[in-house]
């Protein structure tokens, strides 16, 4: 994650998330492309994964979305949090 100058690592597991300072190079070196596991489509405040459907209509539509086939991170237009979806 970016955020003018300064680049982020996002942790995430069972007990919790944590941010870690990265350096630039770090950053961009980091995989480029698509970040979403195949078949996950988001669009607008709705998910859509293996013939399932989420909507968070209270966070106002998603601005970003990276993901593994376990876990999805999204940023919203109402928030300053990170959401994370558990997909499995």
């Amino acid at each position: 994650m970016r955020s003018g100058e300064d680049c982020w690592l996002l942790t995430a597991d069972l007990f919790g998330a944590t941010f870690h300072r990265a350096g630039k190079s770090e950053f961009d070196s980091a995989k480029k492309g698509s970040h979403l596991p195949p078949g996950l489509k988001v669009n607008g405040m709705r998910i859509e994964f293996n013939s399932q459907r989420l909507e968070f209509p209270a966070l106002g539509g998603f601005t970003s979305a990276a993901g593994n086939q376990t876990t999805l991170a999204l940023t919203a237009r109402f928030t300053h949090s990170v959401v994370l979806v558990a997909l499995q």
